[in-house]
């Protein structure tokens, strides 16, 4: 009875549709993981194959050798033309291109060095004026060569010349009175002082038709050259009582073969010694470019000799007016404690600050006179004086470089045509052109660019 009450309960397990259900469940989740696994060993097998084909039988890379012809070059003597006027001034005058200039080759250029300072004494002489250019030094070391920062102005040579405009158009109240030579004296101290000893300089100043020179040929930069040099340029425009007196110590070697001939004036003047010094480099401070009497031509007008006279007794008056305010000033400024008023231009100090009212010239009636360039003729002057003094000793021309001061609050207008002017012969003889406004700027030029 027992055994088939087991038989029963086992027979209603077995035919229990859950459990039927279950185990299919299992079994069929088995045979998909079998078969899953199977499908990715297939794809790795297959894949691991294709790659290890593809490396198997990847061929080799080879490198060929080409003869490329290439067409040959023929041979060629070189051709190196001397070309002399390259190596002179710009604007060569046709019949000084065939002058041949001889060359010294240097296989190599040592920087400038400043040689030790030495002093010579002899019996009752001083050679502190001998001239050490390093041209006269074998192989040619250059050893006097500097750069020379000047007002902006910059250039570098052996043999600088500094020229001064000592004129009262340098000292008027707008420029910067007594403090623009001040200033143009310390820029020239600074520069010196900086000179290797080797370098040879010089120094000028100039007031219409009289040049006083430092030396007369140029010196080297040592330290008793430096310290006369002080002295000498102390008193210059020092004195209101003495502005624009300078000495007349320079006497011309000769007349040149130009139109302006001997009769070279303001800087013109001063270059023409320089020149004459063979100087590398003419640095000018001015403050115009001057006038230059030439020799005229043609016809003169006629005159009324009665509106002549007329005419002078009206600008008469009109000076006396202004002679009256200019001691007015004067006297005021003395009481105040300051330096009298310094007038370049009466004109311009009558009509400019009085007001005044200038009588009109009479019309001249007839005659011709012909028109004069004064750019070419300050040229044409300059280069006659070049070739006397340089070709013959096949030097090259000589770099000049003007520094124009103007008033602070000048317009350009005013001065165009010497800004142009200058402009025009620093070009012709590779230099440089700086426009300088008053005292302030020169001051701020000492300070800031004191180097090359």
């Amino acid at each position: 009875m027992q055994n088939q009450a087991v038989e029963i309960e086992s027979k209603k397990r077995a035919d229990d549709p859950v459990r039927a259900m279950n185990r299919k469940i299992r079994l069929c989740a088995a045979e998909a993981a079998v078969l899953s696994i199977g499908i990715h060993l297939l794809v790795l097998f297959f894949a691991g194959s294709l790659v290890i084909w593809r490396v198997v039988h990847t061929p080799a890379a080879e490198f060929k050798s080409e003869n490329i012809e290439r067409p040959k070059l023929e041979d060629r003597a070189a051709q190196l033309p001397v070309k002399i006027e390259e190596f002179q001034r710009h604007g060569a005058k046709p019949k000084l291109a065939k002058r041949l200039a001889s060359t010294v080759e240097r296989p190599f250029a040592l920087p400038a060095m400043s040689l030790p300072e030495m002093k010579f004494e002899g019996a009752g002489s001083s050679l502190d004026s001998l001239n050490l250019s390093s041209r006269s030094l074998p192989g040619g070391l250059d050893l006097g060569v500097t750069g020379v920062n000047f007002f902006g102005t910059r250039s570098s040579g052996e043999k600088m010349v500094f020229i001064l405009d000592a004129s009262r158009q340098m000292m008027e109240d707008a420029k910067g009175g007594y403090y623009t030579y001040k200033f143009a004296k310390d820029k020239i101290h600074q520069l010196v002082d900086a000179m290797p000893a080797a370098t040879l300089f010089n120094v000028m100043v100039y007031n219409d038709n009289n040049v006083d020179m430092f030396r007369p040929q140029p010196v080297p930069a040592t330290q008793a050259n430096r310290d006369a040099l002080k002295e000498w340029l102390a008193p210059i425009n020092s004195n209101p009582q003495s502005v624009g007196q300078v000495s007349a110590n320079y006497r011309p070697r000769l007349v040149y073969q130009s139109e302006i001939g001997g009769g070279a004036r303001h800087w013109l003047k001063a270059a023409q010694a320089a020149m004459e010094q063979t100087a590398d480099n003419i640095f000018i401070l001015c403050g115009g470019f001057g006038r230059y009497p030439v020799r005229q031509s043609g016809e003169a007008p006629a005159r009324d000799e009665n509106k002549m006279a007329e005419y002078r007794a009206k600008l008469s008056a009109v000076n006396e007016k202004a002679r009256q305010a200019f001691s007015a000033e004067n006297e005021a400024r003395a009481a105040r404690g300051l330096p009298p008023k310094i007038v370049y231009d009466w004109n311009d100090y009558m009509t400019q600050e009085l007001r005044l009212v200038l009588p009109d010239p009479p019309v001249t009636t007839g005659g011709s006179r012909r028109t004069v360039d004064r750019e070419r003729l300050v040229l044409e002057h300059l280069d006659a004086v070049w070739e006397s003094q340089y070709t013959p000793k096949e030097l090259m021309a000589p770099r000049i470089h003007f520094v124009y001061l103007i008033a602070e609050n000048a317009s350009l207008s005013e001065g165009y045509l010497d800004v142009m002017a200058m402009k025009k012969t620093a070009d012709a003889f590779r230099g440089e052109f700086e426009l300088l406004r008053g005292a302030k700027a020169m001051k701020n030029l000492i300070r800031y660019n004191s180097g090359f």
